[in-house]
């Protein structure tokens, strides 16, 4: 007879200046066994790329990418609410 073994695994993203870290935990660690860092350049030029066609946004990707832009833009204006509310 085999014995179940249960093993805790988080992960968890977080935001600084920078980018956005990426860490994972097994157990009851407290050093993540994993982590990404990636800047927001990268996650930016990474979605954007994602909807072209030979370098170029093509027919729905152009509202996809707007979509995307305003998202960005809607998150500034809340990150700047917030830090304003906190002081």
């Amino acid at each position: 007879m085999s014995e179940k073994v249960y093993i805790e695994i988080d992960a968890s993203s977080w935001m600084d200046a920078k980018g956005v870290s990426t860490s994972v935990f097994f157990g009851d660690s407290c050093d993540p066994c994993y982590v990404d860092e990636t800047t927001y350049k990268e996650l930016i030029d990474q979605e954007i790329e994602a909807h072209t066609v030979f370098d170029k946004l093509t027919g729905d990707d152009i509202g996809r990418v707007e979509e995307f832009i305003v998202a960005l833009e809607e998150a500034v204006v809340y990150a700047r609410k917030r830090f304003e509310e906190l002081q």
